[in-house]
């Protein structure tokens, strides 16, 4: 049977019973940003890369492997991810923005910024986009 509430087009509210909390809705699961993490160790005068984690591990999975190293020391996690390129636009400044899924990744970037004195080469990006797409598309042949 269906109520007169309905055929109104009016929505039931629930009516909290004494005593009860009404329910929240579960908020979403939170994710960390990803990235990739080096473990680095303070040895006077410089910061020592002792290793580098895979992309997206947590702070946490970081945290224990660090621990598994075993060794004492003063050592900082670092979280690499975001790499902005930053060149001049007219009056302003224009960010261009990506990530860095390794330290190759990184220093391709870093190259890349030297070899074209700080000027964002689009043609050189577009192509190797372009060039990824089409690898990805390719299937193998059915047997």
């Amino acid at each position: 049977m269906i109520s007169a509430a309905a055929v109104a087009g009016v929505q039931k509210r629930a009516i909290p019973t004494p005593g009860r909390r009404p329910r929240r809705a579960r908020a979403p699961p939170f994710r960390m940003p990803q990235g990739y993490y080096t473990i680095e160790q303070w040895k006077r005068p410089d910061w020592v890369v002792v290793a580098v984690l895979p992309f997206s591990l947590s702070l946490t999975a970081a945290e224990r492997a660090l621990a598994r190293l075993g060794r004492p020391g003063f050592y900082r996690l670092v979280h690499t991810q975001r790499i902005v390129w930053c060149e001049r636009d007219g009056p302003g400044v224009r960010l261009r923005k990506s990530h860095a899924s390794s330290p190759e990744g990184l220093k391709r970037m870093q190259e890349m910024f030297d070899r074209s004195a700080g000027r964002y080469p689009v043609e050189e990006v577009q192509a190797s986009r372009r060039e990824a797409k089409r690898k990805r598309g390719r299937r193998p042949p059915a047997p």
